[in-house]
């Protein structure tokens, strides 16, 4: 079910830790004191949405999941990424450095990182974490998926 975007639903592989590649949901091992590593929860979902790369943050962000959404957006090779972090109530310091880093990657490049969250712990985190131009957040993904769009067909109308 599209939302007339572009839309493009994930596909879902099960993988045994780490990113297996755009498209893909990644899972985090779990152990139980010491025991071998299971598969069971989804960290970060990737997929494409017109051009523009959404990576979806299940809960807090962490330096661990910091570095999946890095290894998603550069496989991804996207000039326009959104980070979903909905679901986020805090920030890792180290994360929210990684996500700016990111940003500054993606905007050398011509584009750029966009953030959606409604919580305003977690903007000031990454808004601190930012020596620079730090990415822009929106409240409501849609606002944060027109604005990439945007700033997409604004980068291929000068390429043209």
């Amino acid at each position: 079910m599209g939302t007339g975007w572009g839309e493009r639903s994930p596909r879902r592989v099960p993988t045994t830790g780490g990113l297996a590649g755009l498209g893909v949901e990644s899972r985090r091992p779990e152990t139980d004191g010491g025991e071998a590593s299971v598969s069971n929860d989804v960290a970060v979902q990737a997929r494409d949405f017109g051009g523009c790369t959404i990576l979806t943050v299940p809960g807090d962000l962490d330096a661990a999941l910091a570095d999946e959404i890095r290894w998603a957006a550069n496989a991804a090779d996207s000039r326009h990424v959104v980070v979903d972090l909905g679901r986020a109530g805090s920030v890792d310091p180290s994360a929210a450095t990684a996500l700016v880093g990111l940003h500054q990657r993606i905007r050398a490049r011509g584009g750029g990182v966009c953030v959606v969250t409604r919580d305003h712990d977690v903007r000031a985190q990454i808004e601190r974490a930012a020596a620079g131009p730090a990415p822009r957040c929106y409240s409501e993904i849609g606002d944060a998926l027109e604005a990439s769009m945007s700033e997409r067909q604004a980068g291929l109308a000068r390429l043209a």
